[in-house]
């Protein structure tokens, strides 16, 4: 890019604000500081394709122009797609060139300045006569990771005093620090509302208003005019009210056709659902029956263990309860079995006792019945006789038995009588 200025005229207009210099920092591929001193007699800006002239001119453009309304690089915009990629972000990351993903094949701006970054515009002004410059500025702030026009931070400055722009490098490192701009420039008006900042400077350098600053910023897209009619057409004259007036009336007819075309298909759709009522309440009924059966579904595993749970603590209550009971019986039977046991010693030790008489009687039985049968072998011995005839012993023979020989216990024997005499016997 080459910059051709006229020879210097200081007397040029005296008076009249004019443009004086233009200082960049980190716009588009104008990487850190740079300045260009503008003759007031005029400029020329020449150059190849990509050389930054139009990076220029949109600098001045985006100072000037509500962002909004801004359209970069607009006189390439009707012959050139890259007008259409230019933007508030594609200048604060410094886009230099577009390639495709090798992989995914997408096409991607690549950028000077990828992490948190800043950009800054200053237009300084004079009016000839050596009185203090009117100073313009842009500062702009965007965060690591941002790429979209909205996360972009923007402050407007109007400084009607001499300053450079490395002057506020260090109050957009970490963001705008707006406070201490105020701080350190009193006098400085600082905002963050385009629509201010534009009625402030064209009260300062008596621009009529915010029209002709649209206006500049549409000649600055006219590459050639066929006739005077398309300058006045489209840069002198307002837009006619009447333009308005037929966009309005065809906006409301457009409204009122989408109105005609959204009722009849309402009308369509109406008829063709009006069929559809009987099975949807069928669907939403048996929807409801199979969402009950689901909920039922689901929750019968719980129902069930907590049935099993029942049915084990009523069955554990039951097994606790007959333990109880047969312990009870267990103990009962055992005192039972204690008294029995008792009773049977009891009755054990009696009949003991009473075998024992039984058996000491029968012994004393025997011993006297062979006493009886000796005493009558010596009887015999002696000469007694001893006949059939039964005689009860003498009473020295009783005697031998213990008994008084009356009673039950009496002893008959056969008789006998001395001489060998039996009773009844003779």
């Amino acid at each position: 890019m080459s910059i051709t200025t006229a020879a210097a005229a200081p007397g040029i207009r005296t008076g009249q604000w004019r443009l004086e210099r233009v200082e960049l920092i980190n716009w588009g591929t104008f990487q850190g500081h740079h300045g260009l001193d503008i003759s007031r007699k005029g400029f020329l800006l020449t150059g190849h394709s990509g050389s930054g002239k139009s990076s220029l001119v949109d600098a001045v453009s985006a100072v000037l122009t509500p962002r909004g309304k801004l359209h970069f690089n607009a006189a390439a915009q009707d012959t050139s797609a890259r007008g259409e990629d230019r933007t508030i972000v594609s200048y604060i990351r410094g886009a230099w060139r577009r390639s495709a993903d090798d992989e995914t094949g997408e096409v991607r701006a690549e950028y000077l300045r990828t992490g948190a970054t800043f950009s800054g515009i200053l237009l300084r002004y004079s009016d000839g006569t050596g009185a203090k410059p009117v100073l313009l500025l842009k500062l702009y702030h965007l965060r690591r990771g941002s790429n979209t026009p909205a996360d972009v931070s923007e402050l407007s400055i109007l400084l009607q005093e001499d300053a450079k722009l490395t002057d506020f490098v260090d109050y957009l490192r970490n963001g705008i620090e707006t406070r201490r701009i105020k701080s350190n420039w009193p006098a400085a008006f600082a905002t963050d509302k385009h629509s201010a900042f534009a009625s402030r400077f064209c009260r300062v350098l008596g621009i009529s208003g915010e029209n002709a600053v649209l206006l500049l910023h549409k000649t600055q897209s006219a590459k050639s005019l066929g006739s005077l009619d398309d300058l006045f057409r489209q840069f002198m004259l307002d837009r006619p009210k009447t333009f308005d007036m037929a966009d309005t009336a065809v906006a409301q007819f457009g409204e009122l056709s989408e109105a005609h075309r959204l009722v009849v298909e309402a009308r369509e759709q109406v008829e063709h659902l009006r069929g559809m009522e009987e099975p949807a309440v069928a669907f939403r009924l048996n929807s409801g029956r199979a969402a009950e059966a689901a909920a039922l579904s689901s929750a019968l595993p719980s129902f069930k263990d907590e049935w099993k749970l029942k049915l084990s603590v009523e069955a554990k209550a039951a097994a606790e309860s007959a333990v109880l009971t047969a312990q009870h019986d267990f103990e009962l039977a055992a005192s039972v079995t204690a008294e029995l046991e008792e009773a049977h010693s009891a009755a054990a030790g009696k009949w003991t006792a009473m075998a024992g008489r039984r058996c000491a009687t029968s012994r004393l039985r025997w011993t006297w019945l062979r006493n009886a049968k000796a005493l009558s072998w010596g009887a015999r011995r002696v000469g007694f006789k001893v006949g059939s005839g039964r005689h009860y012993l003498p009473r020295q023979l009783q005697r031998v038995r213990g008994t008084s020989g009356r009673g039950p216990h009496r002893t008959q024997w056969p008789g006998c009588r001395p001489g060998g005499q039996q009773a009844g016997h003779q």
